[in-house]
Formats: C-alpha cells, structure tokens, sequence
C-alpha cells in the first residue's frame, strides 16, 4: 500500500478501482500516490482543481499555493488568447493572457515564474513529476507510440470534474493545450525513460554487454534484471516498471520507470 502525506488514494490502495487488470502504478492513468483516479489523468484528490488560473505543485495531496512554494498562473500561459483560452478554456476570459499578471502568494513575474520556481518548490515537487510534465500537470503523453501535448491534465469539463483521459488527448476540450515550465520544474521524456503512456523503450536503450552478442530486450524492457537502460534514472533511484525489474521497496512509488519516495 503506497501512502501519501498519511492518506491512501485509488492509486495506492492496491485495488484494481476501474476494473482494467492493472492495480496502482502498474496502471497508465496512475501518476504517483497522490493521485485518487484510475480513470483519467486528473488526480481527482479533494480540492485538486484548485482556484480558477491559480495552480501549485499538481502531483503532491493538495492544491493551491502555500506548502510547496509552487506558483503557476494560467494568465502567464501565452495561449490562454481568445477565442479559446487554454488551457482554462471553461473560464473563459477570466484567465486571459497577460504578461503582467499578479500571482497570489507570491511576488514572482510570469516571466520568472516560467523559468525559475523557488527553492522550496523545486525540493519538494520536481521528484513527484512524471517525466514529459512540469511541476504543474502539462504534459506530453504518449499513446500507441505516437506523442501528443503537451496538454493540461487538469482540464475540466466545464461543470467541475476532470476530464483529461487517454481516450481524448487530440480534443482540446478535454485535454486543452498548455505551455510548460522550464527549468527545474521541468522533467523532459528522454528517449531511454518511459513517459506517461510510453510503457517500452527502443533497442537502442539496451545495447549488448562487450561480451555478448545483439539479443536482448528490445523494446520490452532489458537484456536482464540487472542491465537497466543507462538512462532509465537519475543517479541514485531504482528504476521500475520494465520487465525483469524489481518491484519498488517500501515507502517508494513506481513514477515513469523510477522509484520515488512517497510524500510525507
């Protein structure tokens, strides 16, 4: 059972909630421990929708700004242009493109706030983000090795659920375009990582050892349990989620192929 800052959501009770065969992170619309939703990509924890334009940290239990220090505000998303307004199409103009935009809780620019978060929220939420996100939910997914997005998982469906899913990634209204952070908020999808929806990687992330011939895992995941791709993690986390690697150990949660430690 995986837990979030001492509460168990769908993603982490070890219950198959939507009936597909896959439990908790071994499902594609699982994105960490603190998400509540096996159906879709929102997180779907209370309150996650958080205040029209305003978002914090998207992966940790809450939302709005305060305990992570992560500030984005959808006024700064260049997109967010008339006639559609993404990515927060369903407030219409209220979250209109501006430059100049003030965000509460902090006295950051948009153009800072794009490019350099605080310290506190690149310690807390970065290590959260599924690779292909930013600290804020707009991602690159993957489906059927084709890549779409980046789209905001925190769509809604104009009448307060979230209605980002894999089904619907080409439709704007319900996984609307939006601009990602740089910096350290970003996590990029690298050829050798898997990303949400890329749950294989390419024989060219697993060349042979010097003394072996070309047989190997291909694109399913590895020559051995113990020859991870070189790129799978950053230095010092496990890798997960390929065939032959051992399952995370307690108090880590399997995210785009790298065990996390569960929020606290």
């Amino acid at each position: 059972m995986a837990v979030c800052v001492n509460q168990v959501y769908q993603c982490g009770d070890t219950i198959d909630n939507d009936g597909d065969g896959l439990v908790d992170w071994q499902d594609p619309e699982c994105l960490g421990p603190c998400d509540n939703s096996e159906t879709g990509l929102g997180v779907s924890i209370p309150g996650g929708a958080g205040a029209a334009c305003i978002t914090d940290c998207f992966w940790d239990s809450n939302s709005g700004s305060g305990n992570d220090e992560c500030y984005w505000n959808h006024q700064c998303d260049p997109l967010s242009k008339a006639p559609d307004y993404n990515p927060e199409w369903w407030n219409g103009n209220k979250c209109a493109y501006n430059a100049n935009a003030n965000t509460p809780g902090t006295n950051l620019s948009c153009d800072e706030l794009l490019n350099n978060q605080p310290e506190t929220c690149k310690q807390i939420c970065p290590e959260l983000t599924p690779n292909g996100c930013d600290c804020f939910g707009c991602c690159v997914i993957y489906k059927e090795g084709q890549k779409h997005g980046p789209v905001w998982l925190g769509t809604e469906n104009g009448q307060g659920s979230f209605a980002c899913d894999l089904e619907h990634l080409d439709d704007p209204k319900s996984c609307a375009p939006c601009t990602q952070v740089k910096g350290a908020c970003f996590n990029e999808c690298g050829t050798c990582e898997l990303c949400i929806g890329k749950d294989t990687l390419p024989p060219e992330c697993f060349p042979p050892p010097p003394d072996a011939g070309v047989d190997g895992g291909g694109g399913m995941g590895g020559t051995d349990a113990g020859t991870p791709p070189p790129e799978q993690c950053p230095d010092g986390l496990q890798p997960c989620g390929l065939q032959g690697q051992d399952p995370c150990g307690a108090g880590f949660y399997c995210i785009t192929g790298c065990c996390i430690e569960q929020p606290k």
